[in-house]
């Protein structure tokens, strides 16, 4: 489990994702859980909380992939 914590942790961290999601989506870090098979992370958005649940049960996890994607699906109407 400490490697998969470690690559969701890189994968988000080596281009400074985060940082940059706030600034183009007005969408902020809130917090990280790491389960058994799934990463939960939670964003804060102008008007709500986002939850992104991620497998991380297989390699590699596409973490900024799966975020954008689901902040995408929850702009459509």
């Amino acid at each position: 489990m400490g490697s998969r914590w470690a690559e969701l942790h890189y994968d988000l961290g080596r281009s400074d994702f985060l940082i940059q999601l706030d600034s183009a989506a007005e969408t902020s870090y809130q917090s990280l859980e790491l389960g058994d098979r799934t990463a939960v992370l939670t964003l804060r958005r102008p008007s709500e909380s986002l939850v992104v649940e991620m497998n991380i049960d297989g390699y590699p996890v596409h973490a900024a992939s799966e975020i954008g994607e689901a902040i995408d699906r929850d702009g459509q109407p």
